[in-house]
């Protein structure tokens, strides 16, 4: 049998800074996600499962991400990459403006530990979590404009990518994840 618990994890890079949040193993970049009152939509489901809505439980981390300022070229000794990833989302802590996370598109995969990203990282990192996948902000977000006042909108077994946006839970909706164990890291 399956268990559900509501659990958060904070991702932190070793200087402290928050990247990334772990809600009932969603994995969400640091404030991206937040909560809102009832904007009076017409809602329709009461127990919409965000995969309805085109969600992918496809997030991976990798602790070893390395890239240099003013390039875009990210290398990882165990990033096992594969072709497939083009097109997706990731977030590298501190390798953004001022060490805050660049969030951008992979556009390339040089070879099983080197990605072409979209942007160049404006810090240079070594050593640091990075996390990919499909963005899934766009279908939480009709999952949760879906389902009526008091329902639960439920993301199956997996590690789901919010990484731009914000998700406007309307009131009386429960946004709810599912696994057999509760994480103690990611």
């Amino acid at each position: 049998t399956e268990s559900r618990k509501a659990s958060t994890l904070s991702v932190e890079t070793e200087s402290g800074s928050v990247i990334a949040k772990v809600i009932n193993r969603l994995i969400v970049p640091d404030g991206s996600l937040t909560q809102v009152g009832h904007d009076g939509a017409q809602l329709f489901f009461t127990h919409p499962e965000v995969e309805q809505f085109g969600a992918t439980a496809d997030c991976r981390v990798i602790e070893d991400a390395a890239i240099t300022t003013g390039t875009a070229a990210l290398t990882s000794a165990t990033g096992s990459f594969t072709d497939n990833l083009v097109g997706l989302v990731i977030a590298v802590a501190g390798a953004g403006a001022s060490g805050a996370t660049l969030i951008t598109t992979i556009i390339g995969v040089v070879d099983s530990t080197e990605l072409t990203l979209d942007d160049n990282a404006s810090t240079t990192v070594s050593g640091s979590r990075a996390v990919y996948g499909t963005d899934n902000t766009t279908a939480f977000q009709d999952a949760l404009d879906a389902a009526t006042p008091g329902g639960i909108v439920y993301g199956g077994p997996g590690n789901y990518l919010l990484a731009t946006g914000t998700l406007d839970i309307p009131q009386g909706v429960r946004l709810q994840g599912a696994w057999q164990m509760a994480p103690d890291h990611l």
